[in-house]
């Protein structure tokens, strides 16, 4: 708050020095506006424009500037919020006939705020029943560039809906630091806007306040635009980006239509024949930015020039175009599905009906029955030897070709560690204390686990490798 007092404060002054200007530029930069000046502008211009700043404040339920007014400033939103509102169609065309004049419906809205109201909402509604809702505008946010570029009258009425600090920049200031590069902003928006067959017999004056009209979005990879079945309530263009259309076919297939990319229209087919939406829209780029525009700003639009038919037939050859698309992909996919090989059950696996891959996949899975020899399942905790370490691909390869009599099972891994570990002068010697013990296994072992063999140690005196020997005699016997 104290950081505010004193931003607000450097705002009010006529002439700034350098170090406030610094701190001003370190605390704005927060902001959505000033953080993408400073991409755009060079370092002399971004310095100059905090030269210029000023301040204003205005209550909630104030208005900024009316519709019809003359532009001399631009606002930044420091703190609060406001709402932009438009005439409704039917009061444009009474504008546009003469019938009705600006200085009356704004005479009507002056007479209305006189009333209580019980909270904003209804303060709009009533207040200003003459025009429509376009969109609310918060913190970093920007407005009012529109008149000072092209030098006419305010197109929108900009309430505020609470208490709001405003950051204005004077037309003189605006013409130095930001007239050149939002007018290039402006020129590329009204080259894309001319290049659709949507508005290429629109004027270049009411193109500009249709720009004004349309609402910047930037959805997120993935995000859904609408849905099957959902109301059509506003048209889309594709500035940058992309965005794919998708149907449902029951039972469980997904269809993809299209991928629309920059300067595609969509959403208009059932705005003309007032129907729900028959595609799903969803974002797959993450750099997607796309221009929306009301379905009765759409329609005024086409009425007052005169185009509903046109687009009506441009909207059918484009679906009847996209139908063929859904159809073809459907029949495609079907008759992948036709002839997908069917799944034979196979009991013996010597069967001449199995295949090479159905043998080896039922071989790996005999395999891994065997559960390999870790520290974790070891009987005996001691060091596991080296041939045991190695790879577990390895160990089930040794392992497959083992016999299930537990008896050739012990009797192959005190040979395999013998070799391994055990020198060659004493293998015959050792070679006969393994068969006198193998000998005394003559009766079945229940358990089919593989049981850890013992490291003969070259210190290792007889006691101790017999009693390791009758711990492994008692767990076969179990």
């Amino acid at each position: 708050m104290q950081s505010q007092d004193v931003l607000i404060s450097i705002l009010q002054k006529q002439e700034r020095s350098k170090s406030e200007i610094e701190y001003l530029m370190r605390v704005l930069a927060q902001l959505k506006f000033f953080e993408e000046q400073q991409q755009n502008l060079t370092t002399y211009l971004y310095f100059q424009l905090f030269r210029h700043l000023e301040y204003d404040f205005r209550p909630k339920e104030s208005t900024v500037f009316n519709y019809g007014d003359y532009g001399q400033s631009f606002y930044i939103i420091l703190r609060g919020s406001v709402q932009v509102l438009l005439p409704k169609p039917h009061i444009q065309d009474e504008i546009s006939l003469a019938n009705i004049s600006v200085e009356e419906i704004n005479h009507k809205v002056e007479h209305r705020r006189k009333s209580k109201y019980s909270d904003m909402s209804e303060y709009i509604s009533h207040v200003y029943s003459d025009f429509q809702q376009v969109r609310t505008l918060g913190p970093g946010e920007a407005f009012g560039e529109i008149a000072l570029i092209t030098k006419q009258k305010r197109t929108a009425t900009i309430v505020c809906t609470e208490d709001t600090h405003l950051i204005t920049l004077q037309k003189m200031g605006f013409d130095r630091v930001l007239g050149e590069l939002l007018n290039s902003q402006l020129r590329k928006k009204l080259q894309f806007f001319e290049s659709l067959q949507y508005f290429q017999n629109i004027p270049e004056n009411h193109l500009t306040a249709i720009i004004n009209q349309t609402i910047e979005i930037q959805p997120k990879l993935n995000d859904i635009l609408y849905r099957e079945r959902d109301e059509p309530t506003t048209l889309y263009l594709v500035w940058r980006g992309e965005v794919e259309l998708s149907k449902f076919i029951p039972p469980r297939q997904r269809i993809v239509i299209s991928l629309l990319t920059q300067g595609s229209v969509f959403g208009e087919e059932e705005i003309l024949n007032n129907c729900q939406r028959k595609y799903r829209a969803s974002c797959k780029s993450s750099n997607t930015i796309l221009m929306t525009l009301s379905a009765q700003q759409y329609m005024h639009l086409l009425k007052t020039y005169n185009m509903i038919d046109d687009m009506k037939i441009i909207a059918e050859i484009q679906l009847e175009r996209r139908l063929k698309d859904v159809q073809l992909r459907k029949n495609a996919t079907e008759n992948l599905l036709s002839i997908s090989p069917k799944r034979v059950k196979v009991d013996n696996l010597d069967s001449p009906e199995i295949t090479r891959f159905q043998s080896f996949r039922s071989q790996r899975q005999v395999e891994s029955k065997y559960i390999p020899i870790t520290n974790s399942n070891c009987l005996i905790p001691i060091d596991i030897p080296k041939y045991v370490k190695s790879s577990h691909r390895k160990i089930n390869t040794q392992i497959s070709y083992v016999t299930r009599n537990p008896y050739q099972k012990l009797k192959s891994l005190l040979q395999s560690e013998r070799e391994s570990v055990i020198p060659s002068t004493e293998k015959t010697q050792q070679q006969s204390s393994d068969s006198r013990f193998l000998k005394s296994l003559q009766y079945p072992c229940k358990s089919e686990q593989i049981i850890k063999p013992t490291k003969v140690n070259k210190t290792c005196n007889n006691i101790h490798v017999n009693l390791k020997k009758q711990r492994l005699l008692k767990q076969l016997a179990m």
